[in-house]
């Protein structure tokens, strides 16, 4: 969800303005997953009026299973999106950051991450 206000930049502006705009803009950018608030911009996860700051990677994971969870995400695509530059594609490394996700998310903002593995194929429930 997004407030909706808009901004005008007036002619000629700086890139300093228009990126302050962006900002602000994004800042107010909401995904509501189940009972969890989730501005993936500033890595934000909300629950029960707690806030948690998530990591880059942890960002990274969370927001393409959002972006995935009708259809589920292969853990190979994911391992390519969190490091496309590894030549040996350890799966193991996805596991343990999905377990480091579900455990901060639980210990932190006490919301309990709930996904299955088939085949590969991670799917959120």
């Amino acid at each position: 969800s997004c407030s909706g206000n808009t901004n005008k930049l007036n002619y000629p502006f700086s890139f300093n303005q228009l990126l302050s705009l962006i900002v602000l803009h994004t800042s107010e950018i909401f995904i509501q997953y189940q009972e969890l608030r989730y501005n993936p911009f500033q890595h934000l996860v909300i629950f029960n009026k707690k806030k948690l700051q998530l990591g880059s990677i942890h960002n990274l994971i969370f927001s393409n299973l959002i972006l995935f969870q009708k259809e589920g995400l292969l853990k190979n695509q994911l391992y390519n999106i969190l490091w496309p530059n590894d030549k040996n594609i350890q799966i193991n490394k996805i596991d343990t950051h999905l377990t480091n996700l579900k455990n901060i998310l639980s210990d932190k903002i006490n919301f309990k991450l709930s996904y299955t593995t088939i085949k590969g194929k991670i799917n959120l429930f």
